[in-house]
């Protein structure tokens, strides 16, 4: 394998070991998330985090080309 420029010692890892790689760091996310969700939930009443505000309408356009 040929050495890249921006690193100095070289990276070889296989197809599977990739995968795994980043299936792990999702993994790694999904719990942040959800700790994350849990921390907000205990902090303040439960139904407060779950709440989502609809998102409001664009303005309307006043100015046609």
């Amino acid at each position: 394998m040929q050495k890249s420029p921006l690193y100095s010692t070289p990276v070889k890892l296989t197809e599977q070991e990739v995968t795994e790689e980043a299936g792990r760091k999702v993994e790694e996310g999904r719990d942040r998330g959800k700790q994350r969700l849990r921390k907000a939930e205990t902090e303040n009443g439960r139904d407060r985090v779950r709440q989502r505000h609809p998102t409001p309408s664009p303005p309307p356009h006043t100015l046609y080309a």
